[in-house]
């Protein structure tokens, strides 16, 4: 899994939702190819509160 953010700070973050847990990200195929192959996007939102 390759995971790209940005966040603009000269302090370092800590976040308070699980990145492990399957349940804070959001799963769409974006598009289907042969034998179950295809392109999906795997999408995390992270609020305010989530920032430590």
């Amino acid at each position: 899994m390759i995971l790209i953010g940005n966040v603009i700070s000269d302090k370092p973050l800590n976040l308070s939702i699980d990145l492990n847990d399957n349940s804070n990200w959001f799963f769409n195929v974006l598009e289907e190819s042969f034998k179950q192959g295809g392109v999906c996007e795997c999408r995390l939102i992270i609020n305010d509160s989530d920032i430590k």
